[in-house]
């Protein structure tokens, strides 16, 4: 079974403040596309504007400081194929994600680490974008310290928002570990036992961008 673990990009997605929705038009249309094939054939050409942070997207080691991987040179090794684990952090007394709730991280070495907090129920809404949960720097050193390759959620951002340091993204980026932030569906996936998918498009110089999630369960 294959479970799409990706949030759905449209021309007028609700996206985070500050953020402009995508703009998802033709480049070229089928109709007009006819007197280039000389109306044996019709194809649409699509034309896509997007800042890269919308829908599911991946954060590259690229995205905290200059001279890491970006999109492009990310080895798929550590996107494709991993051995998943998910960790259930609906019962945190607060917003924080703290060490304790992060004590099983080790069973995902070498693997996907992914957490799960339910809020992609609440997407697209005030209540996602303001009142989502967030990494400790403790958590996020407890992440590095687990030897995943690769950290993903089901919540807006790993890093509390108001908090300029964003010491979470550079304590996991800086270690090489891209993170898949706004997934959703993690809840239809077992703890364990399955594989999980996020292969990046190769851009260069890009440092975050939407992929397609998914997991792959026996």
């Amino acid at each position: 079974m294959i479970v799409d673990l990706s949030q759905r990009i449209t021309g007028d997605l609700r996206t985070y403040n500050g953020v402009p929705a995508p703009k998802i038009s033709a480049f070229l249309t089928h109709e007009q596309s006819r007197a280039r094939y000389q109306g044996q054939c019709e194809l649409l050409f699509s034309e896509v504007h997007l800042v890269a942070g919308v829908g599911t997207y991946l954060d590259s080691p690229y995205h905290r400081q200059p001279g890491l991987p970006d999109h492009a040179t990310l080895p798929l090794g550590g996107l494709a194929d991993l051995g998943g684990l998910v960790i259930d952090v609906r019962a945190r007394p607060s917003r924080a994600i703290t060490p304790d709730l992060l004590k099983d991280a080790g069973r995902a070495k070498g693997g996907a680490l992914l957490l799960y907090s339910g809020m992609d129920a609440h997407w697209e809404t005030d209540r996602y974008w303001n009142d989502g949960p967030f990494l400790t720097a403790a958590a996020a050193e407890a992440v590095v310290s687990a030897g995943v390759a690769l950290l993903g959620a089901d919540f807006l951002n790993v890093d509390d928002t108001t908090d300029p340091k964003r010491p979470a993204h550079t304590t996991i980026l800086r270690a090489g570990i891209p993170i898949v932030e706004n997934l959703r569906d993690v809840q239809r996936l077992p703890a364990a036992g399955f594989r999980f998918h996020a292969p990046t498009v190769p851009l260069a110089g890009v440092a975050s961008f939407p992929v397609r999630a998914y997991a792959v369960v026996a």
